[in-house]
């Protein structure tokens, strides 16, 4: 009987690969090869006919070489977490912000912005971008959470991607805000009340909005987009 791993082994280059790999890799062709040959065996050829069938059943060889080892040296699959959390959280949150500026660029001129860049707090003169941005939020909380929902993700999960532009500004005014104030020395960094009201009015309305917009996800049972390998 032929020795067909020495056969493969001859033919396939995987000297990229360890040789855990190598021996793997070589004993799966070697026995395709084989199992190939004793098929032709079993239609009536010969041993030397059916050898040189199976042995002829891959083209080229250094592109298969290639493909091999390009499969094995490719990045781990993006995990669970990412998919189901930080990629439509992000998404979310880059529609949101995005479409806050465009509204506010759209409703303020050059001149109104440069006076109120010298307050703490948006006047009313804002309300003209404020209001459509606070509108449009459940369609950002429904974005992630469809994303979320589609990768697989559990409730909590498909919550937190639909709340996380809130999540990250209510983390803007409980940490980084409040910091750049006492730094600068600013006047709301001396009124915490100020700083409360400024917190509660961007990001309890924009959450709910958000929280709004994900609740047919969270009520429906079916994870959609459950990753093949877990079927």
């Amino acid at each position: 009987m032929r020795d067909w791993q020495s056969f493969v082994r001859e033919r396939l280059d995987l000297s990229a690969l360890d040789p855990a790999q190598q021996n793997e890799i070589t004993a799966e062709m070697a026995a395709h090869i084989e199992d190939l040959c004793e098929d032709r065996q079993a239609h009536g050829l010969c041993g030397s006919d059916a050898a040189r069938i199976a042995g002829d059943e891959v083209p080229n060889w250094n592109r298969l070489s290639r493909l091999i080892c390009r499969s094995k040296r490719a990045e781990p699959p993006m995990n669970d977490r990412t998919r189901q959390l930080w990629l439509p959280g992000f998404a979310s949150l880059a529609g949101s912000n995005l479409l806050l500026m465009v509204l506010s660029c759209a409703s303020l001129d050059v001149r109104m912005v440069q006076e109120r860049s010298l307050t703490w707090f948006p006047s009313l003169d804002l309300v003209a971008a404020y209001a459509p941005w606070v509108a449009a939020q459940p369609l950002a909380g429904a974005l992630a959470a469809w994303l979320s929902h589609r990768a697989g993700g559990s409730r909590p999960v498909k919550l937190c991607a639909a709340l996380f532009p809130s999540i990250v500004m209510l983390a803007c005014w409980g940490l980084v805000i409040p910091a750049s104030a006492m730094f600068e020395g600013v006047w709301a960094a001396r009124h915490p009340a100020y700083m409360l009201l400024g917190a509660f009015v961007w990001v309890a309305p924009a959450a709910m909005g958000l929280l709004f917009g994900c609740l047919p996800f969270l009520s429906s049972q079916k994870n959609a987009g459950v990753p093949a390998e877990s079927r």
